[in-house]
């Protein structure tokens, strides 16, 4: 259900829908779910006539979908450019109308939000560009491959000077590489080449890069090619992103079994041909062969602690009994134990 207040009737609404609260809200203290955490900001800027229950307060905690319904609840403010309050009742009450209950929700921060006309230039699309241009120049991207989702929105900094906000441009402060991800994000506010002014908005930004993917599963120290594997646009968001590895590695040979539908990273490849390839690497399963003389043991799932190259000796480690021991790699899934 979606409702607003009209600026003369949402006090005698929520005066009402306070007091049945009351009553209610014993009853739904104890609960096994995590509620929506709301902090009501003291002040915030816009030129708006509705601001929405995001705007007035930071959201945390919850389930995402019945965080994300209660930061898009409408409150009616007044005239655009008109100064005014929406108290802590007021929010109360615009929830409880919505239909979430006490129990899905804790109502904390200021008891007031303080409502003034806006005063910076910057609206969402203009936040989200700068990120976006910022990260693409950055890490060489095209700003087509930079997806940016704002999480709250930015407050007007107490100290911003009384500038023509035509004059004024956005630009992150922090490294490129360090926005990838869900990140509280340093904006300065710059009047041409001079910062007058910083704000912080909380976003998630993510890339879009092409990435070789296995079409079916490939086993250890099978060669890449056009077969087994395919090249996909594929999103990610965590700094790390360029690990993944792109067509260049085809022709490579596996350094270990890869399951369908993988993304390839540089570390799951080995040059083909190499004189001396490495065969195991740290945590790889193996067997293990004793002999001597007619005596033959052999045992399994022996953990590889160092890689090695065919004739290596490499320490090896009994999952049972801890116990490390010393081998000769023989090929990827053979060590011939050392007597």
């Amino acid at each position: 259900m979606d409702v607003t207040f009209p600026l003369c009737n949402r006090r005698v609404a929520s005066a009402v829908l306070v007091w049945s609260v009351l009553v209610i809200l014993p009853l739904t203290a104890v609960t096994g779910q995590d509620p929506v955490r709301i902090a009501l900001r003291p002040t915030i800027n816009t030129d708006a006539e509705v601001v929405s229950l995001g705007d007035l307060a930071q959201l945390d905690g919850g389930q995402p979908a019945r965080r994300n319904a209660m930061s898009r609840l409408d409150i009616a403010v007044g005239d655009a450019g008109v100064s005014t309050a929406i108290s802590r009742d007021e929010a109360l009450a615009r929830l409880l109308i919505a239909g979430f209950k006490p129990r899905e929700f804790q109502l904390t921060g200021s008891h007031e939000v303080r409502v003034q006309p806006g005063k910076l230039a910057f609206d969402n699309e203009s936040i989200v560009q700068a990120i976006s241009r910022h990260v693409s120049q950055g890490l060489n991207f095209g700003e087509s491959d930079v997806l940016v989702e704002l999480i709250s929105r930015p407050q007007v900094p107490a100290d911003l000077p009384d500038i023509d906000p035509a004059r004024l441009t956005l630009e992150p402060l922090d490294h490129a590489d360090s926005l990838i991800g869900r990140k509280s994000v340093t904006l300065g506010v710059f009047d041409g080449s001079q910062l007058v002014s910083r704000l912080r908005v909380a976003t998630r930004t993510s890339v879009f890069r092409e990435v070789l993917v296995t079409s079916r599963p490939i086993e250890k120290n099978e060669v890449l090619n056009d077969e087994n594997t395919h090249v996909e646009r594929r999103l990610f968001d965590r700094p790390d992103h360029g690990q993944w590895s792109s067509t260049a590695v085809r022709g490579g040979v596996a350094t270990r079994r890869l399951q369908a539908q993988q993304t390839i990273r540089a570390v799951d490849i080995a040059a083909a041909g190499s004189a001396d390839p490495v065969l195991v690497r740290p945590r790889d399963l193996v067997t293990v062969v004793a002999v001597q003389g007619s005596l033959r043991i052999t045992m399994s799932g022996m953990e590889v602690l160092r890689s090695g190259k065919a004739g290596d000796v490499i320490p090896l480690r009994n999952p049972r009994s801890k116990k490390i021991v010393f081998g000769r790699v023989i090929d990827s899934a053979r060590i011939e134990l050392e007597l």
